[in-house]
């Protein structure tokens, strides 16, 4: 390619990589292999083992990568984005990436991209110290903590055509494998600590696969690693001696785009002054704290009780899909990090939180929303806000979450009720403090066995004894 033909942003950019490849590479030794130098090369090839030639940086005992190395600016330790260009270590993306026309491609779309830029810095406040620290205590390097921006747009409530979900797009079929649990109640791939532990560890474990090449762990990620392989062997290449340039062209053709990206938005990230964006500085503390629950609980009356942004809880608990904790688990709460003392303090020390804000309906046939809503007391718009509905379309042999009517409480403890409905997933325990009674009462009451503690949902339990 004609040199006069390439951009001065191109051309600074590989000016600045090839600087810090060369220092790179004086610094852990010759590689076997290297590829012809040219505009679409970038010169030689390093092996992007985490932790190999990389600088320690004194304060905080961790890698400091070659693009923070190379970027010039003022290290801000208590930004998140910072964090992550300390631990940056995969080799510069010229050196990488053979088809540089693609890579240019997208080059254009993020340079100046502020509004871009802004949009992912958002969605990503409340999990990029999350997965950031993540990586951290794994040693592993910081470009996989932009994956999700590439993946999801950092959006936890992002899913696919494909029905990839959450943060990391999980397919169902991945979410099985890794043990992501999956029901009416909870989907993990929208749970962000759970699916960041699964992806991290898969990712983990790609790496082993693939000759501790990082490059081609992440396009398995995207692709399957069955894909990689067979690649592989197209290339005429072992699994010992593969890189990702070297099987770049057998790979499919998303996958090829979704590598450009990835590597292009971590240069950005990099150097952002270089690209004429702004990364909006992201605190390093936890944005949320984990609150354990005890057992079912309801958002909204988490969200009254400890003054918290219903929406901001909803979000941050994105993985109960109906509004409420799962029956069987997991029994804990992602909440504000400033809110954490407060409902801690509301469920294990102060009254109880309204636990049973909704009852279950079982749609039948011919059942429309207005006709449930009416029979219930309550709206078509709070049905939908409850079960999370984006239309009027329901199905017959599916449950439906049915709000109490404004006005009425569902915490009953105050209305002295002589008899309690078990729903799932409550225990004797629960009932009890519900109800500010004991356990022991309760078994008298309704003639249980000493030290039993079976209930079904449905069953009826006397809350007080007669007279």
């Amino acid at each position: 390619m004609d040199a006069l033909r390439v951009t001065c942003t191109a051309a600074a950019v590989m000016l600045l990589a090839t600087s810090c490849l060369e220092r790179q590479t004086a610094e852990r030794g010759p590689h076997p292999r290297t590829i012809p130098e040219g505009p679409a090369a970038g010169g030689s090839v390093v092996r992007n083992v985490p932790g190999r030639g990389a600088e320690i940086d004194p304060s905080t005992g961790g890698p400091r990568g070659a693009w923070a190395a190379v970027s010039g600016a003022p290290v801000a330790r208590d930004d998140t984005w910072e964090r992550v260009r300390l631990l940056m270590t995969i080799v510069p993306v010229r050196s990488d990436v053979s088809s540089l026309r693609q890579f240019r491609r997208k080059l254009r779309r993020y340079h100046g991209n502020q509004h871009l830029f802004d949009s992912i810095g958002e969605n990503a406040q409340p999990w990029l110290y999350h997965v950031t620290r993540e990586l951290a205590v794994r040693g592993m390097p910081g470009e996989l903590a932009l994956l999700p921006a590439v993946e999801s747009g950092y959006d936890v409530r992002a899913v696919s055509s494909r029905n990839a979900a959450g943060l990391w797009q999980i397919l169902p079929g991945t979410a099985r494998d890794l043990k992501l649990a999956r029901s009416w109640w909870y989907d993990a791939r929208h749970d962000a600590p759970a699916a960041t532990a699964a992806a991290l560890g898969y990712l983990a474990s790609l790496h082993d696969q693939f000759n501790s090449d990082w490059l081609l762990a992440v396009a398995a990620y995207n692709c399957g690693p069955g894909n990689v392989r067979r690649a592989i062997r197209r290339a005429g290449l072992k699994i010992e001696t593969a890189d990702y340039p070297s099987i770049e062209r057998y790979l499919p053709n998303e996958t090829r785009g979704h590598m450009a990206r990835w590597l292009v938005f971590s240069e950005v990230v990099a150097m952002p002054r270089l690209h004429h964006v702004r990364m909006k500085a992201i605190p390093w503390r936890p944005y949320f704290t984990e609150v354990p629950a005890g057992s079912q609980i309801d958002l909204a009356a988490v969200a009254r009780n400890a003054g918290v942004s219903s929406s901001e809880l909803s979000i941050l608990n994105l993985g109960f899909r109906r509004g409420m904790t799962a029956p069987d688990g997991p029994h804990r709460l992602l909440v504000p990090a400033e809110y954490a003392g407060r409902l801690a303090r509301e469920l294990l020390q102060e009254r109880p939180v309204r636990f049973a804000e909704r009852r279950r309906y079982r749609i039948r046939a011919g059942d429309t929303l207005s006709t449930i809503a009416r029979t219930h007391n309550t709206t078509v718009k709070a049905l939908m806000a409850a079960n999370r509905l984006h239309t009027h379309l329901i199905r017959a042999g599916r449950e439906l979450m049915i709000p109490w009517p404004p006005g009425v409480s569902a915490d009953l403890s105050s209305a002295k009720p002589d008899v309690h409905v078990v729903s799932p997933g409550e225990s004797l325990w629960f009932i009890a403090r519900r109800y500010q009674t004991t356990v022991s009462s309760l078994r008298d009451w309704n003639r249980l066995a000493p030290g039993s503690n079976l209930l079904y949902p449905g069953q009826h339990l006397r809350i007080r004894g007669e007279g």
